[in-house]
């Protein structure tokens, strides 16, 4: 078991990343944040290490919303 949650932040304003991060990381729950500002970065990183939550952007400017991208997403918690 970990001391704290392990999460990622998704958004492609920086600012808004930024401080996405920062809020997050200010949490004594959470002990680790990695930030993200392009969903291909973001796919690389879950394929890379596990998160315990996601904070994603919903009106991302590049991503496609479609099942391709959902289900990629989804295999990357199962």
């Amino acid at each position: 078991m970990t001391d704290g949650l392990s999460l990622l932040a998704v958004d492609d304003e920086v600012p808004v990343l930024h401080d996405l991060a920062r809020m997050l990381r200010a949490s004594p729950a959470v002990a680790h944040v990695d930030a993200s500002a392009s969903g291909a970065d973001a796919l690389g990183k879950l394929a890379r290490r596990r998160y315990d939550g996601v904070f994603l952007d919903a009106r991302h400017a590049h991503v496609e919303r479609s099942e391709e991208h959902t289900s990629e997403l989804q295999s990357h918690h199962d």
